[in-house]
């Protein structure tokens, strides 16, 4: 098995590798400057040399004081059977840091089933990173390095939960391995859902879920740009880069980030725990495709439980409506509402879980018999 300095030798080469291929590619495509008496010279207006406009000044001045909190991954990954999805995964990405103790924050598959991890710094310092924790479903991983603080500049975190269509937004990545790279957009839309995936090596199966309230931009972002910082015009973290939609691998507007609310609450725990406990209701929701296409034929919206687990919330859950009957949702029940929220998907419940802790209380709404009980379950965290 190779030794560490084998394997950061052959990390080094790597990058080497990507810094002559980006002076080559430099050479080749960069356009012939062109005096001032070409009848091909661009207008200027103003003069060359004058101040900036106050946009310009204002993007220029955000990469000056965020750049150095973005960081460059780069990852080596075991040689892995092409039915485990090893080809989706990127070789570089991008992170930012959050604090002064080494943690970087960054995207699940940029990071995911990695054999080493490297971090560049803005001061192309190198450092072999380790997996702190991560959450998949969320597209969320933190790593850490032992770098002295001196080098460590925290990001600014702001607030995704106000943002309106139109404003204008940054983003920070490594696009193509092009270190530090810059682009200016606005928010296109935002509560978004996109899709995210993981591999389960045990079943070799695709696991899925869906990221929802995610943002949308048109702001440049290419391969190499997951898990950079996306900011706002103070210059703060307002998400983060996962996602473009594309037909040719590039960019074609369609950029998409994970809010920073979902970081904010998602990040602490990882570090803390190395990955998120959330709590749950202790159910099992049927999947199969004709019982539920007999359900939507006969008009019935909700989550069919196929099984509850003994001895959780569900099975303790508390009905409202008939203090006689015996506690607890069963086989058969439809839940239709939590907390005032319509189930027509599993997803619908699982965000939901997602924004609670263990003993919060849950208001249900749900079928049986065609009756329509209330009922409310404190939620647990199962051992």
């Amino acid at each position: 098995m190779p030794s560490k300095q084998a394997k950061l030798s052959r990390v080094l080469v790597l990058l080497a590798v990507f810094i002559v291929g980006g002076v080559v590619g430099r050479a080749v495509t960069e356009k012939p400057r062109v005096g001032y008496g070409d009848p091909t010279t661009y207008s200027v207006v103003g003069h060359p040399n004058g101040p900036l406009l106050s946009p310009e000044m204002r993007a220029s001045e955000i990469f000056e004081r965020v750049s150095p909190s973005v960081v460059h991954i780069t990852v080596l990954r075991p040689e892995l059977p092409e039915l485990l999805g090893a080809d989706d995964l990127p070789t570089q990405g991008s992170g930012f840091i959050w604090d002064s103790h080494g943690h970087i924050v960054t995207n699940n598959h940029v990071v995911s089933r990695a054999e080493q991890i490297v971090v560049t710094l803005a001061d192309g310092s190198l450092w072999e990173a380790e997996l702190r924790g991560s959450y998949w479903q969320k597209d969320l991983a933190v790593i850490k390095i032992d770098a002295p603080a001196e080098l460590l500049l925290p990001i600014s975190v702001g607030d995704s939960a106000a943002l309106r269509v139109g404003q204008t937004v940054y983003a920070i990545g490594n696009p193509f391995g092009y270190d530090l790279s810059l682009s200016v957009g606005v928010v296109s839309a935002v509560g978004r859902s996109i899709p995210t995936k993981a591999v389960d090596l045990r079943t070799r199966r695709y696991l899925e879920r869906e990221i929802r309230d995610v943002i949308q931009t048109d702001a440049a972002i290419n391969p190499g740009n997951s898990g950079g910082p996306l900011l706002d015009s103070r210059g703060q973290l307002i998400g983060i880069t996962t996602a473009i939609h594309t037909l040719n691998g590039g960019n074609m507007g369609l950029g998409f980030a994970i809010p920073v609310t979902t970081v904010r609450w998602a990040v602490p725990q990882l570090i803390r725990e190395g990955q998120l406990i959330r709590p749950t209701l202790g159910v099992y929701i049927e999947t199969n495709n004709l019982i539920l296409k007999r359900l939507e034929n006969l008009g019935v919206d909700g989550l069919l439980i196929r099984s509850v687990v003994d001895d959780s919330a569900a099975s303790r859950a508390r009905l409202l409506d008939d203090v006689e009957a015996e506690p607890g949702l069963r086989r058969g029940d439809i839940l239709t509402h939590a907390d005032g929220i319509e189930l027509r998907v599993t997803e619908d419940l699982l965000q939901l879980l997602d924004r609670r802790a263990a003993g919060d209380l849950v208001a249900l709404r749900f079928l049986r018999e065609g009756r329509e009980h209330q009922a409310e379950a404190a939620l647990y965290v199962p051992r």
